[in-house]
């Protein structure tokens, strides 16, 4: 049990160690990302939240927790959750199936995320404005809870 706690602590550690990035975000990285996964054109979304399935277990924890709370809202708000992962079962492992299963969620097993320009093993949100990329936040666990309360207010503006 001691060896357990002690994993979870630098799991958690790990996760919000990594310094904050707010970034100007070119255009092409996302869209290139988006274009690779053919089965859904998604170019003029408000929102896209992006879950590597290997992110820290807290930050998928927080994220569900937030597509719980809007999953009356987000169609008509324009956000799409893309999960890139390295397997499926990976996937089915970490994900409910009523997420896995939702018109807003693109599951990814292609593997072009982790060649992209726009990778990252921490979850990161795009805002967007017709078809632009205007920023880019890459949500740590000591900061994820803020920033997705601060997008659901968002939603409820728009």
């Amino acid at each position: 049990m001691r060896i357990f706690t002690i994993f979870i602590a630098l799991l958690f550690l790990q996760c919000s160690t990594r310094q904050n990035k707010i970034d100007e975000v070119s255009d092409d990285g996302l869209k290139n990302y988006l274009n690779s996964l053919d089965s859904v054109a998604m170019i003029d979304l408000d929102y896209y939240l992006i879950i590597p399935a290997e992110t820290c277990p807290f930050c998928i924890k927080q994220i569900l927790l937030f597509f719980d709370f809007n999953q009356l809202i987000q169609s008509e708000k324009k956000i799409r959750y893309i999960v890139p992962a390295l397997s499926r079962k990976k996937i089915i492992n970490t994900f409910p199936q009523k997420f896995r299963t939702n018109s807003n969620v693109t599951i990814d097993t292609t593997k072009y995320y982790y060649q992209n320009s726009i990778f990252s093993d921490s979850p990161q949100l795009f805002y967007c404005k017709n078809g632009k990329v205007l920023k880019k936040k890459v949500l740590l666990a000591s900061d994820i809870e803020k920033e997705l309360e601060a997008l659901s207010r968002n939603f409820s503006k728009d």
